[in-house]
């Protein structure tokens, strides 16, 4: 997008949240609407809920995806209940502050025990790795790990 004809004030501040939101911003553009809410209801954990409403959210108020990590910076820091305050510079930075408080357990398996199980036992007899991704709702690398770990432990 060009913006030469944009004062140097205006182009710093192009695709980018400056200073604090308002209220009214907040609800404005970041309240979620009932179709919005299905699409995110889909997403595996609640982190990622949350992270695909910011998103939402952020493209609604910009226009576009922002620099990496601003979008969290000014909601986040703007006090939303029950999340960190502040820049902790990356998601990476945050688990890690999780795990030294000991309520980060890791992300949520893709397939129970069993599953893991039975597909581990399905491939062994000669199973397409592809057609055991689609039954099982995973990727062919997921079904690779699966059988990785099950390699090193076995």
């Amino acid at each position: 997008m060009p913006v030469g004809f944009l004062s140097d004030d205006q182009v710093a501040a192009y695709e980018r949240f400056v200073g604090e939101l308002s209220r009214s911003e907040l609800e404005g553009f970041f309240l979620l609407d009932g179709a919005v809410l299905n699409l995110i209801a889909h997403k595996r954990a609640d982190h990622h809920k949350i992270g695909m409403g910011l998103q939402i959210g952020t493209v609604r108020f910009l226009g576009a995806f922002p620099d990496r990590g601003s979008a969290r910076r000014a909601v986040v820091g703007g006090g939303v209940p029950g999340r960190p305050v502040g820049d902790r510079g990356s998601v990476g930075g945050e688990i890690a502050a999780a795990k030294q408080r000991g309520v980060y357990t890791g992300r949520k398996p893709a397939l129970t025990t069993e599953q893991a199980q039975q597909l581990r036992e399905r491939a062994a007899v000669g199973e397409r790795k592809s057609a055991l991704a689609r039954e099982f709702g995973i990727s062919r690398e997921t079904v690779y790990n699966y059988l990785r770990s099950a390699a090193v432990t076995g």
